[in-house]
């Protein structure tokens, strides 16, 4: 299990059993068991395959491997930074605007 999983599961079960529908609480937590393995695979999949090399003599394997990596986990580096940014975008934005209807009503 992912370090991630471990703070976003309890997270996600609470809210799955928080809707409280008879019967229903299990299957909605296997879907999200499927769902989430079933995307998390799938990424696993697409990192291997961006970093999975042809068969070169020794040197040029270790070259072209180091310079696989470094492509694949920078765009992987540069997508979570930018997820961060939107996300802190929106929290600031939503902030500004509880504040300044606060203001207002004083």
């Amino acid at each position: 299990m992912g370090f991630a999983e471990l703070f976003i599961d309890p997270v996600a079960m609470s809210q799955i059993t928080r809707i409280e529908i008879p019967g229903v609480t299990g299957v909605l937590t296997g879907i999200y068991m499927l769902l989430s393995g079933a995307i998390a695979n799938y990424l696993a999949g697409v990192i291997a395959d961006q970093t999975s090399q042809a068969s070169f003599d020794a040197a040029g394997a270790v070259n072209y491997s180091i310079d696989a990596y470094i492509t694949v986990f920078s765009q992987i580096t540069w997508g979570a930074l930018a997820c961060v940014g939107v996300v802190l975008v929106i929290w600031l934005y939503h902030s500004l605007k509880v504040r300044t209807r606060r203001l207002a009503v004083e």
